[in-house]
């Protein structure tokens, strides 16, 4: 063989070699962005589940009278609605 031909294969073989380096050099990098987005996933859904304990442990609005017996009434239509759902689907 000629000395090109030795220095072409030896080239050849070193950037095969730092080829399988980068490689490698990625795989943590991969591991690292994965373990990243978990983690920013997991936040979004404990601060999600801290929202809605906190709406949960608030206490009721004060509300006039006037707008209790609106609630109640509103609350009373629903039902009714309800009901006529039911009962159009029984017909």
């Amino acid at each position: 063989m000629t000395q090109v031909t030795l220095a072409q294969q030896e080239i050849t073989e070193e950037g095969k070699k730092i080829l399988q380096r980068i490689e490698h050099s990625k795989q943590p990098l991969k591991d690292i962005s994965s373990y990243y987005e978990e983690a920013r996933q997991l936040e979004a859904e404990t601060r999600k589940q801290q929202e809605a304990e906190e709406l949960a442990n608030m206490p009721a609005p004060v509300l006039s009278p006037e707008q209790q017996q609106l609630a109640e009434l509103t609350q009373q239509l629903a039902a009714l609605n309800k009901r006529f759902e039911e009962m159009a689907k029984g017909e």
